[in-house]
């Protein structure tokens, strides 16, 4: 399975990539901002599972990219069919998604991973085989 991962911070990205290839065995590639998460996605749609933190960027005084927002309108128009997971509180009709808050454990990850791709433990175990 392949995942996409949408975060400006590149050592969270890097974290969680890596959790999603040990744990569950994933191909994973990242995109820093929705500008070229778009781009890529609109070359090569082929992902299972799209990750993207709510808002990317911003400090307290300037707003930040709405990540979410602008990646599932994307996929929306383009009738793209992925499972969706926000790192932050966000809402979207029409399109399926799964959300986690700001601040999570590692493992709240994995398990909200699983449970939208609805993975059996004999799939997970499956997809880490070499």
């Amino acid at each position: 399975m392949r995942a996409l991962i949408i975060e400006g911070d590149r050592q969270i990205a890097d974290v969680l990539c890596l959790h999603l290839k040990n744990e569950l065995g994933f191909e994973t590639n990242f995109r820093p901002s929705l500008k070229e998460a778009l781009e890529l996605l609109d070359e090569d749609s082929s992902y299972e599972l799209v990750v993207v933190r709510k808002v990317i960027g911003g400090t307290k005084t300037e707003d930040g990219e709405e990540a979410a927002r602008g990646l599932c309108t994307f996929l929306y128009d383009k009738n793209i069919k992925t499972s969706i997971l926000v790192l932050g509180d966000f809402e979207f009709v029409g399109i399926p998604l799964a959300t986690l808050p700001d601040h999570f454990k590692l493992n709240e990850f994995v398990r909200a991973t699983t449970k939208l791709l609805n993975l059996t433990r004999q799939q997970i175990s499956e997809m880490k085989l070499p």
